[in-house]
């Protein structure tokens, strides 16, 4: 069963997965999720939820974003998914 642990997808082991890369850069230059889900033509929701795991993006989702936002970035590190391991399952509630 899939929990979410601070919106973010974990599996049934207790361990999260998202794009942490991608959100750090959207954070560290003040990218709005909206501003990104128009470019690349889907909804703000359907984006928040790929950024956190419930999802992923296209290989032409990731490079328009990549071109577009954060160019000094190599598009592997910045869509490279990150792993947070054992969450305390008190601390998730059931999707």
């Amino acid at each position: 069963m899939n929990r979410i642990y601070n919106g973010v997808l974990v599996d049934e082991d207790g361990n999260l997965q998202w794009y942490e890369n991608l959100q750090k850069e959207f954070n560290k230059r003040k990218i709005q999720h909206y501003e990104v889900a128009q470019f690349i033509d889907t909804d703000v929701n359907v984006l928040f939820d790929k950024i956190h795991g419930n999802g992923s993006f296209t290989t032409d989702e990731a490079l328009m974003i990549q071109n577009r936002y954060c160019k000094d970035v190599p598009v592997e590190v910045l869509f490279k998914t990150s792993n947070v391991s054992n969450v305390n399952i008190r601390d998730i509630s059931t999707t």
